[in-house]
């Protein structure tokens, strides 16, 4: 699977400029990360290394989304914890961490708060 993701990096370079290469390249590391249950950040950080050899420099557009995309995916898991014990609280059949990554972080926000909306009612 990594040689596919390379060579749809590779493709990306040679197909777009490099303000929309940046853009794509944010989504296509998010996708990733989000569906491959097999990969992890590292992974993805090492074929993009592979694709693009240059040394990532501190402060650079590339190395703030790959430490935004770290930020997001904690703060994600946390969330996603949040739910899962909430629903388990107020006897929802407890959602799948697969089932909840379809979800934005904004969307899952939203499910957090009426849970615990619907906790405090109960109370």
């Amino acid at each position: 699977m990594p040689k596919r993701y390379a060579g749809i990096l590779r493709f990306l370079i040679g197909s777009l400029t490099q303000q929309e290469l940046e853009s794509w390249l944010e989504a296509f590391r998010i996708y990733v990360i989000g569906v491959n249950q097999h990969m992890s950040i590292e992974d993805m950080d090492r074929i993009v290394q592979s694709v693009f050899p240059t040394q990532i420099e501190p402060g650079s557009i590339a190395d703030r989304l790959l430490k935004q995309g770290r930020e997001e995916g904690r703060e994600e898991g946390v969330v996603i914890g949040k739910i899962q014990t909430l629903k388990e609280l107020v006897g929802d059949r407890v959602s799948t961490r697969k089932e909840l990554l379809v979800c934005n972080l904004s969307e899952l926000e939203q499910t957090l708060l009426g849970l615990q909306r619907r906790l405090r009612q109960r109370q």
